[in-house]
């Protein structure tokens, strides 16, 4: 499994692809990128958090985060809780935008939307 990140405020440039937009586009958020390589089993989950920690140590903690890539719920579920401590969690829907799950802010609710442009 391949993970990168995106800090706010910078470009999206090479993640482009994985996310459905612009390279151009400049995130207000950050945002997690996972890229399963092969079939992956929930046998593999253990490892696949500790990669997705160590990216978390890049991350502006203060800021909201986005999960964004192609996996099973369980994965998702997994990573969204070692996400819990940020402002507010989001995942990615290609067809409308990142999607708030899970809020500790009076600036997000849960359900809102947010576009990358």
């Amino acid at each position: 499994m391949q993970v990168y990140t995106k800090r706010p405020g910078e470009t999206i440039k090479e993640l482009s692809k994985l996310l459905y937009t612009s390279a151009d586009a400049v995130t207000p958020i950050n945002i997690i990128v996972f890229d399963l390589q092969s079939p992956i089993s929930p046998e593999d989950l253990p490892r696949m958090i500790l990669t997705v920690k160590e990216k978390i140590a890049e991350l502006d903690t203060t800021k909201p985060v986005a999960v964004s890539g192609r996996g099973p719920i369980w994965l998702y579920a997994a990573i969204v809780h070692e996400l819990h401590y940020f402002p507010a969690v989001l995942v990615h829907d290609p067809r409308i935008g990142f999607v708030v799950v899970e809020t500790h802010t009076r600036t997000f609710r849960v359900g809102d939307v947010v576009k990358i442009q």
